[in-house]
Protein backbone atom coordinates (compact mmCIF):
# COMPACT_ATOMS: atom_id res chain seq x y z
CA UNK A 1 0.00 0.00 0.00
CA UNK A 2 2.89 2.42 0.67
CA UNK A 3 4.13 1.94 -2.95
CA UNK A 4 0.83 3.29 -4.26
CA UNK A 5 1.14 6.65 -2.49
CA UNK A 6 4.27 7.77 -4.41
CA UNK A 7 2.53 6.84 -7.68
CA UNK A 8 -0.55 8.85 -6.74
CA UNK A 9 1.62 11.78 -5.67
CA UNK A 10 3.67 11.64 -8.89
CA UNK A 11 0.51 11.51 -10.97
CA UNK A 12 -0.94 14.50 -9.12
CA UNK A 13 2.30 16.50 -9.51
CA UNK A 14 2.53 15.74 -13.24
CA UNK A 15 -1.09 16.64 -13.79
CA UNK A 16 -1.82 13.12 -14.90
CA UNK A 17 0.16 13.54 -18.14
CA UNK A 18 2.33 10.50 -17.57
CA UNK A 19 -0.63 8.40 -16.61
CA UNK A 20 -2.89 9.42 -19.51
CA UNK A 21 -0.36 9.21 -22.40
CA UNK A 22 -0.80 12.90 -23.29
CA UNK A 23 1.23 13.25 -26.55
CA UNK A 24 2.20 16.86 -25.79
CA UNK A 25 3.23 16.56 -22.15
CA UNK A 26 3.63 12.84 -21.56
CA UNK A 27 4.95 9.88 -23.51
CA UNK A 28 3.92 9.57 -27.16
CA UNK A 29 0.78 7.64 -28.00
CA UNK A 30 1.08 3.94 -28.80
CA UNK A 31 2.62 3.28 -32.20
CA UNK A 32 5.82 4.85 -33.41
CA UNK A 33 8.13 5.52 -30.48
CA UNK A 34 11.30 6.20 -32.47
CA UNK A 35 12.25 9.89 -32.46
CA UNK A 36 13.36 11.65 -35.64
CA UNK A 37 17.03 12.57 -35.86
CA UNK A 38 18.85 15.13 -38.00
CA UNK A 39 20.65 13.36 -40.87
CA UNK A 40 22.05 16.28 -42.85
CA UNK A 41 22.42 20.06 -42.82
CA UNK A 42 22.63 22.50 -45.67
CA UNK A 43 24.71 24.60 -45.72
CA UNK A 44 27.04 22.23 -43.94
CA UNK A 45 28.39 23.10 -40.53
CA UNK A 46 31.36 25.44 -40.91
CA UNK A 47 30.70 26.08 -44.61
CA UNK A 48 32.23 29.21 -46.10
CA UNK A 49 31.40 31.11 -49.29
CA UNK A 50 27.73 30.16 -49.02
CA UNK A 51 25.49 31.85 -51.61
CA UNK A 52 23.47 34.72 -50.13
CA UNK A 53 20.37 33.24 -51.79
CA UNK A 54 20.80 29.86 -50.11
CA UNK A 55 18.00 28.07 -48.34
CA UNK A 56 18.84 26.56 -44.97
CA UNK A 57 17.67 22.94 -45.02
CA UNK A 58 17.59 20.19 -42.44
CA UNK A 59 16.93 16.58 -43.43
CA UNK A 60 15.44 14.25 -40.83
CA UNK A 61 15.41 10.47 -40.56
CA UNK A 62 11.63 10.48 -40.98
CA UNK A 63 8.80 12.91 -41.77
CA UNK A 64 8.21 15.62 -39.19
CA UNK A 65 5.08 17.48 -38.13
CA UNK A 66 5.23 20.86 -39.93
CA UNK A 67 3.12 22.42 -37.16
CA UNK A 68 6.10 21.97 -34.79
CA UNK A 69 8.52 23.94 -37.01
CA UNK A 70 8.71 27.70 -36.55
CA UNK A 71 10.75 30.58 -35.15
CA UNK A 72 11.09 28.90 -31.74
CA UNK A 73 12.20 25.48 -33.06
CA UNK A 74 14.17 26.38 -36.24
CA UNK A 75 16.16 29.48 -35.32
CA UNK A 76 18.41 31.40 -37.73
CA UNK A 77 20.51 34.24 -36.32
CA UNK A 78 22.91 36.78 -37.78
CA UNK A 79 24.85 37.70 -34.69
CA UNK A 80 22.15 38.01 -32.03
CA UNK A 81 19.45 39.10 -34.48
CA UNK A 82 16.82 36.66 -35.79
CA UNK A 83 16.70 36.45 -39.58
CA UNK A 84 13.11 36.91 -40.83
CA UNK A 85 11.79 34.24 -43.13
CA UNK A 86 9.33 31.43 -43.75
CA UNK A 87 9.49 27.63 -43.76
CA UNK A 88 9.01 25.06 -46.50
CA UNK A 89 8.63 21.32 -46.08
CA UNK A 90 9.54 18.27 -48.14
CA UNK A 91 9.25 14.55 -47.52
CA UNK A 92 11.59 14.54 -44.52
CA UNK A 93 12.97 18.06 -44.74
CA UNK A 94 12.35 21.50 -43.35
CA UNK A 95 13.86 24.55 -45.05
CA UNK A 96 14.16 28.12 -43.84
CA UNK A 97 13.61 30.65 -46.64
CA UNK A 98 14.94 34.10 -45.69
CA UNK A 99 12.66 37.02 -46.58
CA UNK A 100 15.65 38.76 -48.21
CA UNK A 101 19.05 37.63 -49.40
CA UNK A 102 21.43 36.84 -46.57
CA UNK A 103 24.07 39.49 -45.89
CA UNK A 104 27.40 39.16 -47.69
CA UNK A 105 30.43 37.99 -45.72
CA UNK A 106 28.40 37.40 -42.57
CA UNK A 107 28.27 34.59 -40.05
CA UNK A 108 25.00 32.82 -39.31
CA UNK A 109 24.07 30.49 -36.47
CA UNK A 110 21.27 27.96 -36.86
CA UNK A 111 19.61 25.85 -34.17
CA UNK A 112 17.00 23.16 -34.65
CA UNK A 113 15.47 22.39 -31.25
CA UNK A 114 13.81 19.49 -29.48
CA UNK A 115 10.51 21.24 -30.14
CA UNK A 116 10.37 19.58 -33.56
CA UNK A 117 8.34 16.37 -33.47
CA UNK A 118 7.25 13.64 -35.84
CA UNK A 119 3.53 13.06 -36.56
CA UNK A 120 3.35 10.62 -33.61
CA UNK A 121 4.65 13.22 -31.14
CA UNK A 122 8.22 11.93 -30.79
CA UNK A 123 10.60 14.86 -30.35
CA UNK A 124 14.17 15.23 -31.52
CA UNK A 125 16.48 13.77 -28.86
CA UNK A 126 18.40 17.05 -28.57
CA UNK A 127 19.11 20.41 -30.16
CA UNK A 128 21.33 20.59 -33.24
CA UNK A 129 23.31 23.80 -33.75
CA UNK A 130 25.71 24.81 -36.49
CA UNK A 131 27.02 27.85 -38.29
CA UNK A 132 28.16 28.99 -41.73
CA UNK A 133 29.49 32.09 -43.48
CA UNK A 134 28.25 33.71 -46.67
CA UNK A 135 30.51 34.66 -49.55
CA UNK A 136 32.03 38.07 -50.11
CA UNK A 137 30.25 40.41 -52.48
CA UNK A 138 31.25 39.86 -56.09
CA UNK A 139 29.51 38.49 -59.12
CA UNK A 140 25.78 38.52 -58.41
CA UNK A 141 24.20 35.14 -57.86
CA UNK A 142 21.18 34.09 -59.94
CA UNK A 143 17.84 35.47 -58.80
CA UNK A 144 15.96 33.49 -56.18
CA UNK A 145 13.03 31.57 -57.64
Amino acid sequence: MSAIRPLILATALLGGAAACNDPVNGPPAAGDTIPPVVTSLEPASGARDVDVKALITVRFSEPINPATVGPASFVVLKGFDPVPGTYEFGDSTASFVPDDDLAYFASFAVTVTRGIRDPDGNQLPGDTAWGFQTRTQGTPAPARR
